[in-house]
């Protein structure tokens, strides 16, 4: 007779096969066997077809000689099916949510300038590597425990109206700092913009409430050609990965660095996967980094 399988549903080995027919069978004497299975009760957890679950079976084996699961076996097993249920489901979403969290991360760390998602108390949610970077190479960055106090010159009163104004009214701003280094000002632009709550950061970040980027200055185009130059002997970089290298510092998609240097993007991923080899970088940020010396 046909044994249903929806959700909930708990079968046993007797019902698809009896005992005595299933010890005659090559299945049961080239595995079963070996691994002291006999008496076999399989619940349905999920079908995949509802619930963020896949197709979900929970199975209990005893060996021979053992009592065979019979209809109190079942009745306990699907006793406990909702719970189960909801347990895989639960962790299905988590699994698919940390997923989704590691794309958003690695979309903000793949920007060239310091980034924060930060609460509207300017408790820091996440930072990227250049913001990372930029508090432990640099003084541009002060903070009490995990929360970003002042930005160069710009102190923490100023920060936290823009981060209320952009939190509760939804207004973007744009706050001129700078900071002393060496008897030299270097002045910078930080802007601050809300986070819609169907913002992907919000997903990622539910208490994120607004998105910092610090824009400092450009370097200096000749101090940064030497350090190209001194990469290149470093690392023996062909001329034409420094052509990429170059580019790639300075922001540019692997489309546009293929139609600058008239070459297929398949040329130019090349190019990068053997920049990443040579420098021993993970990721095209570190490459930024090696190059800018953060």
């Amino acid at each position: 007779r046909p044994v249903p399988f929806q959700p909930g549903q708990c079968n046993l080995g007797e019902e698809l096969l009896p005992v005595a027919e299933l010890r005659r069978t090559p299945f049961f004497n080239e595995f079963l066997r070996h691994h002291q299975i006999e008496s076999i009760a399989s619940l349905v957890v999920a079908d995949g077809t509802h619930g963020a679950a896949p197709h979900t079976h929970l199975s209990l084996f005893r060996p021979p000689g053992a009592p065979a699961f019979d209809a109190q076996s079942q009745r306990a097993l699907q006793a406990l099916w909702p719970s189960l249920r909801q347990a895989v489901d639960t962790y299905w979403i988590l699994r698919k949510a940390r997923e989704y969290d590691r794309i958003v991360e690695s979309a903000v760390d793949a920007l060239p300038q310091p980034t924060w998602l930060l609460r509207e108390d300017a408790t820091i949610e996440y930072a990227n590597a250049a913001a990372q970077s930029l508090a432990s190479t640099t003084d541009w960055v002060r903070g009490a425990g995990h929360r970003l106090a002042a930005l160069g010159d710009l102190d923490a009163g100023a920060l936290r109206e823009a981060l209320r104004a952009a939190a509760t009214r939804g207004i973007a701003s744009t706050l001129p700092c700078a900071r002393s280094h060496g008897g030299r000002w270097c002045h910078a632009l930080l802007r601050v913009a809300p986070l819609p709550p169907s913002s992907a950061f919000v997903t990622a970040w539910p208490l994120a409430r607004a998105l910092l980027s610090l824009e400092l200055p450009p370097g200096d185009d000749d101090a940064r050609a030497s350090r190209l130059e001194r990469l290149a002997r470093g690392y023996r970089l062909t001329p034409a990965e420094c052509r990429v290298l170059q580019r790639i510092v300075d922001g540019k998609s692997v489309k546009l660095i293929a139609g600058e240097l008239h070459v297929s993007q398949a040329t130019v991923r090349t190019h990068v996967q053997a920049l990443l080899g040579k420098t021993a970088s993970r990721r095209q940020v570190d490459l930024v980094r090696l190059v800018l010396g953060l």
